[in-house]
């Protein structure tokens, strides 16, 4: 993790090839790859503001700070969310809505909203202005290889990352407060919907708290139109999601998934032609 004195990198940078690392390389240090995107490279460059909550955590320089301690007062880094830095195994987070921490969160709903709104009106001919506007929406540079079919909707947008050769159909919805990792060559189907924050279930906190968490979705994974996954999921590489399918919790690497909730079907084959 890179030191408290070190210069804050603009969050519109993108990963160089030499940040990038094998999938295998990094499952035998036990750290997991989304794609070209891996999670050193999200820890030193696709940043957003670290917000200091309230939340459950450990104390880092007198404050509490969202994750869990390394032992040397260090927050152990997974994702990224409205709140800064989320333990890659974090399931979510919980915030009350008066606290201080939660004002940035809602000053940018009608920012994120607004420039949805100017991305919807382009046409789909023009993937160079659509790419623009997604790089003002989520405040980083998408590659070139990058495709989305509007319209798309966000209440954040600063907290999604996508990797190379991703493609979105139209009417998604990604609403980014836990944070959504897209890794690389990905199909996102039409009225998809990444649900990454919500409210708990108990009546005396649901209007006062928001939860989150983040949703990783790796490379080569195929989200099947209309599917949902919620907050805290990861779904592994080169899965497939199926159509109208509600994943709330974890899904393997190489498998079909599908129902309400998300079950595993059966392994991904080689001939599979359907």
């Amino acid at each position: 993790m890179s030191n408290a004195s070190e210069a804050e990198p603009s969050r519109r940078s993108w990963c160089r090839s030499d940040d990038r690392q094998p999938a295998r390389e990094w499952q035998r240090r036990g750290r997991r790859s989304v794609g070209s995107l891996s999670v050193a490279c999200l820890e030193a460059k696709l940043r957003v503001p670290l917000l200091l909550s309230r939340a459950r955590g450990c104390r880092s320089g007198g404050k509490r700070s969202v994750g869990r301690c390394d032992g040397a007062g260090a927050v152990v880094v997974g994702c990224w969310g409205s709140l800064g830095r989320v333990e890659a195994g974090a399931r979510e987070w919980e915030l009350d809505v008066r606290a201080p921490e939660a004002r940035p969160i809602f000053a940018q709903v009608p920012r994120a909203v607004a420039q949805a709104e100017a991305l919807n009106r382009l046409p789909y001919a023009d993937q160079d202005a659509i790419r623009a506007a997604w790089a003002e929406l989520t405040n980083s540079e998408p590659d070139p290889t990058f495709r989305l079919i509007p319209p798309v909707y966000s209440d954040q947008g600063i907290n999604i990352r996508v990797g190379r050769d991703v493609f979105i159909n139209h009417n998604c919805t990604l609403n980014d407060i836990g944070g959504i990792t897209i890794g690389d060559e990905v199909f996102i189907g039409p009225r998809v919907s990444l649900i990454s924050s919500g409210h708990p279930i108990d009546p005396a906190r649901r209007r006062s708290h928001i939860t989150a968490g983040p949703i990783v979705i790796e490379r080569g994974v195929w989200l099947c139109a209309g599917a949902t996954v919620l907050q805290g999921v990861t779904v592994g590489e080169d899965t497939v999601v199926a159509a109208g399918a509600v994943v709330t919790s974890d899904v393997p690497a190489g498998v079909v998934a599908g129902g309400v909730p998300a079950k595993v079907l059966r392994p991904v084959a080689a001939d599979d032609r359907a």
